[in-house]
């Protein structure tokens, strides 16, 4: 998505094509559309219109880069519609957060670290395979994706033929299963063997139960062989007689300024501070709109716990951001 600067259109064997040069917040994507597909936008697309194209990356030898080759132009209802259920899905995700915190005992950013033994995992099923052993049976294989990364797992015939109606594609699940990484093909990400699905609505509940009652969430047991960070202690440093838990970092919210996107400079800092230092936590960021009214952007990715002392300070410097606060958990 972005904006057209430039269109030149070239006559082709097949008939006319035409070179487009984007601008996004970020800088520029040359585009090509091929006679087929400019015969269907031909006459919909000026210089200076906000468009939204759908396509391809590919690589030009000859130029020795890449450009972005056109399928399509985006309907700007298609688009909404995509944004609406990107809402939807990210208070699904939101719902089942608490059950990941309090409830999964294995969590994707330590399992390379993980012990041998048997865990829960609790995510959104992303993708399945059915497949047969050889000796026949039905299995399959899939990736389970938690708020932090991916877990490849398995089930085998039994546990597969147990537990296969009780899974669908895109939804959030709790698999019960364990790992054995030092007999893994790779140990540092093992494959998760499940046994059994948990009830999910059980956990959800055990999970509110458990936040509403200020317990601290669950801290997935890592490997012992593993380096643990050890703080050093100052005098200024809390002991464990003394030490009062901080509020974990609910969400962070970033509200742009007016000229954010008009500046050479664009928001390159906060993009790169963002994409520097990925994690779970949701940021939201609020730009201003035609009519004094004010849009909410959930971001695509979230920000790190370990970021989150830093984070406020870092995020008002950066160019094009009026304010930055967080929500804290209850």
């Amino acid at each position: 998505m972005g904006i057209v600067k430039n269109i030149k259109i070239v006559n082709a064997k097949s008939g006319k094509m035409a070179y487009i040069t984007l601008a996004d917040y970020n800088g520029e994507i040359e585009m090509i559309f091929f006679p087929k597909v400019w015969e269907r936008c031909d006459g919909r697309l000026e210089t200076e219109d906000v468009a939204i194209f759908r396509g391809k990356i590919d690589f030009q030898r000859d130029r020795d880069k890449h450009s972005f080759v056109v399928d399509g132009i985006v309907n700007f209802m298609e688009a909404e519609d995509a944004i609406a259920e990107e809402d939807v899905l990210a208070k699904k995700r939101e719902k089942f957060r608490a059950a990941w915190l309090y409830m999964a005992d294995l969590k994707s950013s330590i399992l390379s670290t993980a012990e041998k033994g048997s865990y829960t995992v609790v995510g959104q099923l992303a993708s399945m395979r059915e497949t047969q052993d050889k000796n026949g049976n039905d299995m399959a294989f899939g990736t389970i994706k938690d708020f932090e990364g991916d877990i490849d797992f398995v089930f085998f015939s039994k546990a597969w033929n147990e537990n296969r109606d009780l899974l669908n594609l895109g939804e959030f699940v709790a698999l019960k299963g364990s790992i054995d990484p030092a007999n893994d093909r790779n140990p540092q990400k093992p494959s998760f063997r499940v046994s059994s699905v948990k009830d999910m609505s059980g956990l959800c509940r055990s999970a509110a139960s458990k936040a509403a009652a200020g317990e601290e969430p669950k801290v997935p047991a890592m490997d012992s062989r593993a380096p643990q960070p050890r703080p050093d202690r100052t005098e200024e440093s809390p002991g464990p007689e003394n030490h009062a838990p901080t509020p974990s970092l609910q969400a962070v919210h970033i509200h742009l300024d007016n000229e954010a996107a008009n500046r050479d400079e664009g928001i390159y800092p906060l993009r790169n501070y963002l994409a520097g230092n990925p994690g779970p936590c949701p940021v939201f960021i609020h730009i201003h709109t035609s009519g004094d009214t004010e849009k909410i952007i959930r971001t695509t990715g979230g920000l790190s716990i370990e970021a989150e002392k830093e984070a406020l300070g870092v995020l008002e410097g950066c160019t094009g951001v009026a304010k930055a606060w967080k929500e804290e958990c209850k």
